[in-house]
């Protein structure tokens, strides 16, 4: 019953045209890439937002939502020095209490019924990365030709059992992909 829900969220989540061509085109919630945060916030919600303080690079920032819309967590990221505050990452995030199996079912069936949705893209993975010193993700990312991205991976740990199973659907700005991968962590 779980993963339907979650199947039907995500899919009624992503508002989008049949044929998508621009990962801006898509929406998590009521948010896309390109959209201001200030057209969805006030200063203060977003000053008052908990902050994503990984980054050792800091072209970016980012805020995280608890409990958005169906989500558990809602992470959004901006150019830091931007006073529009344009969105170039979105992550959201359905936690799996520590059940990678469900968590990679359900990433399977969210592609599955995606896969029209995302026809101008290109599926690669599975691909598997250290994401911190105990955990790592497997997932699967739809590519367009412009390089930006919509990211479907589930995050687990085996050392870790504080760690938090979860999955995350990412859209990303192709320049904040490029930054994330090669800047943000070194």
């Amino acid at each position: 019953m779980k993963r339907l829900l979650l199947i039907l969220i995500l899919t009624l989540n992503f508002q989008t045209l049949t044929k998508a061509d621009d990962i801006s085109d898509f929406q998590i919630g009521d948010l896309s890439i390109g959209d201001s945060l200030l057209d969805h916030f006030t200063e203060i919600e977003i000053k008052n937002f908990d902050k994503i303080k990984d980054f050792k690079d800091k072209k970016y920032s980012g805020i995280k939502i608890i409990d958005y819309k169906k989500f558990n967590e809602i992470q959004l990221m901006y150019l830091t020095k931007d006073k529009n505050k344009i969105i170039y990452g979105i992550s959201a995030i359905k936690d799996f209490d520590n059940n990678l199996n469900d968590c990679k079912k359900e990433r399977t069936s969210t592609i599955d019924n995606l896969k029209t949705i995302f026809k101008s893209a290109k599926l690669h993975g599975p691909k598997t990365k250290k994401h911190t010193k105990n955990s790592k993700w497997e997932g699967y990312a739809y590519i367009y030709n412009s390089g930006d991205m919509g990211v479907f991976a589930c995050y687990y740990s085996k050392k870790d059992k504080s760690y938090k199973d979860h999955m995350r659907v990412s859209l990303r700005a192709k320049d904040y992909n490029w930054w994330l991968v090669n800047k943000a962590y070194k």
